[in-house]
């Protein structure tokens, strides 16, 4: 899991970065490996498994901005190096890479931690996950139960955005009521001139009801919608593949790119694992800085004036949900309309 820590002066717009600057730019960062020894004899808060880290095996060349993290699994597959090239779009400024030493979410859930720890110390800012699983989650003797690993997004000072996943239904920790869920859309553009035509619902989306986390107080205005249960996403932002981020791979390696060895190529990505980092980029450079997930939430549902209603277009199991005004389980309150109400 990759943790990635960017900063951008208060106020300070994200400029048009081209892919020269990128690669000029990506450069070294702190790093860090959270090590799973830690969760024997502690608690998922503690400062044990601050105290378990060493250097990684290996280091990525990644340079990101104001308060943010990413964290994502599997280092050194193709999904971290386009996650992490795309990333690289934002101003450069001291930033740091937590790993997780595996993807069991004892682990991930330490390197969480750990994140969250470096964010709060740094002033506070956002958290970025692009990684989950089916529910109930996986759990042992540290974690009894799924609902139990909910504390570890409550970090004060740091709201917490995780993806809603690439396949239809619900995953955690998307369904944590204390993480902004992030699902997906399309873009549709003019193949001649690249102009913006509509966004729609993206089919491939995640999202749903929980079937273990209990509807949270800042959803009580879609409660006709959600019933009793926790609803996914909150909100949505570009995922489609064929609509994604284009990404230009200066070191393309055998087996996790599409490019020949040693030849740059441009391609297009995508996934929620696209949409969570970009929607937690624009909070961040909305410059609110909630002091919680929760409060971050309650101020997108009290008044989702902020976010473009995406009402046509299809998601779910069996494509059963649809795209409708207002909330819904394909992209919540729709996808990010500038700064406001973030």
């Amino acid at each position: 899991m990759l943790s990635l820590r960017i900063r951008l002066a208060a106020g300070e717009p994200s400029p048009s970065w081209t892919p020269t600057m990128i690669q000029t730019h990506t450069q070294t960062y702190r790093s860090f490996r959270a090590s799973s020894e830690w969760h024997q004899s502690a608690p998922p808060a503690s400062q044990s498994c601050m105290r378990r880290l060493a250097a990684p095996p290996q280091d990525l060349a990644l340079e990101l901005p104001p308060n943010l993290l990413s964290t994502l699994p599997e280092v050194g597959s193709s999904r971290n190096r386009w996650i992490s090239k795309w990333l690289t779009r934002w101003p450069p400024e001291p930033r740091y890479l937590v790993e997780a030493q595996s993807d069991y979410y004892v682990d991930l859930l330490c390197a969480v931690s750990v994140a969250g720890k470096l964010v709060a110390k740094a002033g506070g800012g956002e958290v970025s996950m692009s990684w989950g699983g089916e529910e109930p989650a996986y759990f042992n003797v540290q974690y009894p139960t799924q609902t139990s690993m909910d504390p570890v997004f409550t970090q004060r000072g740091v709201v917490y955005f995780a993806s809603a996943g690439d396949s239809p239904g619900p995953i955690y920790p998307s369904t944590s009521p204390n993480v902004v869920s992030a699902g997906g859309t399309t873009l549709s553009t003019n193949a001649t001139t690249g102009n913006f035509l509509f966004e729609n619902a993206w089919q491939d989306g995640g999202g749903g009801l929980s079937i273990v986390e209990s509807r949270p107080r800042y959803q009580d205005p879609i409660a006709s919608v959600v019933g009793t249960q926790r609803g996914t996403p909150d909100v949505a932002a570009d995922a489609n593949p064929y609509t994604g981020v284009w990404l230009q791979d200066s070191f393309p390696v055998t087996g996790v790119s599409p490019c020949n060895p040693g030849t740059p190529c441009w391609y297009i990505v995508g996934g929620t694992s696209v949409s969570a980092p970009m929607i937690a980029g624009i909070v961040n450079a909305a410059d609110s800085f909630s002091e919680s997930s929760h409060q971050e939430l309650s101020k997108i549902y009290s008044k989702p004036f902020g976010f473009s209603d995406i009402v046509l277009g299809n998601c779910g199991l069996y494509i059963g949900n649809f795209a409708t005004r207002g909330w819904d389980f394909c992209t919540g309150w729709g996808s990010p309309k500038g700064y406001f109400g973030k």
